[in-house]
């Protein structure tokens, strides 16, 4: 085999193996609404997000998606928590990522509201992420993880943003956050 055969490996894999080496590990959430996982839904909307839920909108979590995907935003996301959801917009001089995590009770209201979106969009399962993923039509990806769904809404990017597709964004997104989950 000659060099010129032999393959190099994708620059957004060597970013995704040095996220893994770094990741969110110099975030400090210790300023997150933080929440017990025995509170009761109205008690998790008295105290905001849980610091899963509040992590994706933060500063650190910005810096890292930015790393991951090699494309600035135009402005910070701002997060906003309502009915058990926390959700910020990335907004992009091509288009907007749109993230939101629903903070749940117990595993019976995770496995519902998960299956529901499952059901109402045509899903392809993503072996390998959080508990269980899927991504959709337009690229977009839902992921289960502890008493939580992530929703990574790459709709409202064009085809590509910077040299990654949509769906590529939407794992490569998703991926950062369960790796800053990991760390917390």
């Amino acid at each position: 085999m000659t060099i010129a055969q032999t393959r190099m490996p994708l620059p957004g894999t060597l970013l995704a193996l040095l996220l893994l080496a770094v990741g969110c590990g110099a975030s400090d959430t210790s300023q997150a609404p933080s929440r017990s996982t025995s509170s009761s839904p109205d008690t998790a909307a008295a105290t905001g997000p849980s610091k899963a839920a509040a992590l994706v909108c933060s500063y650190e979590a910005a810096e890292d998606i930015e790393g991951a995907l090699g494309v600035s935003t135009t402005e910070p996301p701002k997060a906003v928590w309502s009915d058990h959801v926390n959700s910020c917009s990335y907004r992009y001089p091509s288009g907007t990522i749109r993230l939101s995590v629903e903070d749940l009770p117990d595993a019976s209201a995770v496995t519902a509201s998960f299956s529901a979106a499952q059901a109402a969009e045509r899903a392809s399962p993503l072996p390998g992420m959080g508990e269980q993923a899927f991504s959709v039509a337009d690229g977009s990806v839902f992921v289960r993880k502890d008493l939580t769904v992530l929703h990574v809404d790459v709709s409202a990017l064009p085809a590509r943003l910077g040299t990654r597709t949509r769906s590529q964004v939407a794992r490569t997104v998703a991926t950062t956050v369960l790796i800053c989950w990991k760390e917390q």
